[in-house]
C-alpha cells in the first residue's frame, strides 16, 4: 500500500533507504534486491567551504571480493596533479592512507584506496587529520577531515553488509 492505496498489480515497491548519523559521519543503507536482509550501505563525510559547497566527499563501503575489505573513495575538485595520490593523515601522522586517482569527470575527481576497518580504525584516536592532495603546481593543500564517529560508522557499515 502506498498511501493508504493498494498498489496495481505488478507494481512494485522500492527500497526505503536508511540513514544514520553519527557525528561527523552518516551512514546510509538501502535494501539490495528482492530480499531485505541484504544491504548495499555506504559510510560518507563531506567538508564544505564558506559557502556550503562540497569541497571534498568522503564514502567508504564494504569490498564484496574480499572477506573484509573496504573501499574508500575520495571526491574531490579538479585542478590537482593526478601523479600524486590524495593522501588521509591522521594528526601527529598516526596513519596515512594513500589513494590514488583513477578517474576524473566534469568537475570533480575521484581517488580510490582498497583497506580494511582495522587500518580504518587507526585514524580514529586523532578525531581529526587531513586530505592531502597536490595541486598542479606541487604545492600540498591540506583539508581537515573529521574522524568524529567513525569507529561507530565502521561498525555499523561492517555490521550491516
Amino acid at each position: 500500500m502506498v498511501g493508504g492505496a493498494p498498489l496495481a498489480s505488478g507494481e512494485e515497491t522500492k527500497p526505503v533507504p536508511s540513514t544514520e548519523i553519527y557525528d561527523a559521519w552518516t551512514v546510509r543503507c538501502v535494501a539490495a534486491g528482492s530480499d531485505a536482509t541484504t544491504k548495499n550501505c555506504e559510510a560518507t563525510h563531506s567538508v564544505r567551504n564558506d559557502k556550503g559547497a562540497v569541497i571534498v566527499h568522503t564514502a567508504i563501503g564494504q569490498d564484496r571480493k574480499r572477506q573484509d575489505g573496504l573501499i574508500v573513495v575520495f571526491q574531490v575538485p579538479q585542478g590537482l596533479l593526478l601523479s600524486q595520490p590524495a593522501r588521509l593523515v591522521a594528526e601527529g601522522k598516526v596513519a596515512v592512507l594513500a589513494a590514488p586517482y583513477f578517474t576524473c569527470l566534469q568537475n570533480t575527481c575521484l581517488a580510490r584506496a582498497d583497506t580494511t576497518k582495522s587500518s580504518l580504525e587507526l585514524f580514529v584516536p586523532a578525531q581529526k587529520g587531513f586530505l592531502e592532495v597536490k595541486e598542479r603546481t606541487g604545492r600540498t593543500v591540506r583539508i581537515e577531515i573529521s574522524f568524529k564517529g567513525l569507529a561507530a560508522a565502521l561498525d555499523r557499515l561492517v555490521g550491516q553488509q
